[in-house]
């Protein structure tokens, strides 16, 4: 059995580069906490790439459903769901990242749902940071985590559903659904986010930092992904041959 999609030459490539990405934020991050700081703050300039990245990445899925032959010879708007699903998760991640214009367009929260302590739980319907956002409600940071939830997508995406696809019930189900499999290029990216989320937390200026930073993490691997999807728009879709050829 092989990786769906795997391309050696990609893979090292990228590879190499989220390898670089994680020394140049390591080293920045312990020689200079404070100016790492003031990029990684909220509504900073990490924040705000962030959401660029989702945004990217949703326009990629877009591009990506329009452009694939796997999708178009089914005749059946239904085999576009799953990618219209990954798109739908891309824009909803760009909405989280800027408070769905809470500063842009200067709206705010009731008064019932602000915390006067900010990363505070006071009730399981207010908003730890004050924002209009769902992933920062106490319900969700109480229970599941805010930073679990950013880990299960980074990890899912960048190793567990292309390692997945080892799998011949896994292939099956993908193919069946036309869910579109991410390859395994990222999967360093993934891992680095998790690693450099517990190694930050003692060097951080303030911890939130490196939680917006495995945020950002995260929208680099939904745009890489996205960006792989619009250019090769039928090698994220398991078909039948392929699925055969592997079985």
């Amino acid at each position: 059995m092989e990786l769906h999609a795997f391309k050696k030459s990609r893979f090292l490539v990228i590879t190499a580069f989220s390898a670089l990405y994680f020394i140049v934020l390591t080293i920045f991050l312990v020689t200079s906490p404070k100016e790492f700081h003031s990029i990684a703050t909220e509504d900073g300039p990490i924040e705000s790439l962030s959401a660029i990245l989702f945004l990217l990445a949703f326009a990629g899925f877009i591009v990506a459903a329009k452009r694939s032959d796997v999708l178009r010879k089914q005749n059946s708007r239904c085999a576009y769901i799953m990618i219209a699903l990954w798109a739908a998760l891309a824009l909803f991640s760009a909405g989280e990242e800027i408070s769905w214009g809470q500063r842009i367009l200067g709206t705010d929260l009731p008064d019932s749902m602000k915390v006067s302590k900010w990363g505070k739980s006071e009730g399981a319907f207010t908003n730890i940071q004050n924002e209009t956002n769902f992933h920062n409600m106490a319900i969700i940071d109480d229970t599941v985590g805010n930073w679990r939830l950013t880990l299960i997508a980074a990890l899912g995406t960048s190793i567990i559903l292309p390692l997945a696809s080892l799998f011949k019930v896994a292939r099956q189900l993908f193919r069946k659904l036309f869910f579109p499999v991410p390859p395994i290029d990222f999967w360093l990216l993934g891992l680095g986010a998790y690693l450099f989320q517990k190694f930050g937390k003692s060097h951080a200026h303030v911890a939130n930092n490196v939680a917006e930073t495995f945020e950002m993490t995260l929208g680099l691997i939904f745009f890489l992904f996205a960006m792989f999807a619009a250019l090769h728009p039928n090698d994220v879709f398991i078909e039948d041959k392929t699925a055969d050829k592997k079985s």
